[in-house]
């Protein structure tokens, strides 16, 4: 049986699932809660990336290059994702995506969206470099526990469809 770390932020509890240091870890996370599987990052940067410049008047202040240089640089694999790209997943998936900060314990945790589900995240290290790892509630009610199951149920089901969409 596998062990894991547990991260705790005030009366809140949570189980750290570790993510690959590779560059790739936020898409990691995000396919995590998506498809349940941290492996298929590579469709999430694509889908982002791809929505993030097609919807460039939205993003652009989110980013220094333009389209096209923030394009080129963002689909490779290993390129470290950020902020503009949260903002984009809880767009485009419609969900919020809650992020709590390992090394700076007494910071308040950065709410991105504000639909259900909420996605949670532990950052480590610097704000440029840094790495994501997927955090999962362990002290909430079995109601409360139900309820985030279904959500997340919800979310994989409307993915699903937007992937399935495109590939037709």
């Amino acid at each position: 049986m596998e062990s894991y770390e547990e991260y705790s932020f005030g009366p809140e509890s949570f189980v750290i699932f570790p993510m690959e240091k590779d560059g790739n870890c936020l898409f990691r996370a995000m396919a995590f809660f998506v498809f349940n599987n941290p492996n298929r990052h590579h469709e999430i940067r694509s889908k982002l990336v791809s929505y993030i410049a097609d919807n460039w008047h939205i993003f652009q202040n989110y980013s220094l290059k333009d389209m096209e240089k923030y394009r080129g640089k963002m689909i490779k694999p290993g390129t470290f994702g950020g902020d503009i790209e949260i903002f984009a997943f809880t767009k485009f998936f419609n969900c919020s995506f809650k992020v709590f900060y390992k090394h700076r314990p007494k910071s308040f945790p950065t709410l991105y969206g504000d639909s259900v589900p909420q996605c949670t995240s532990l950052f480590s290290g610097s704000w440029d470099a840094g790495h994501y790892d997927v955090i999962l509630p362990s002290n909430k009610s079995k109601m409360e526990l139900l309820l985030l199951k279904r959500e997340m149920t919800d979310l994989r089901k409307r993915a699903s469809k937007e992937f399935e969409e495109n590939e037709q």
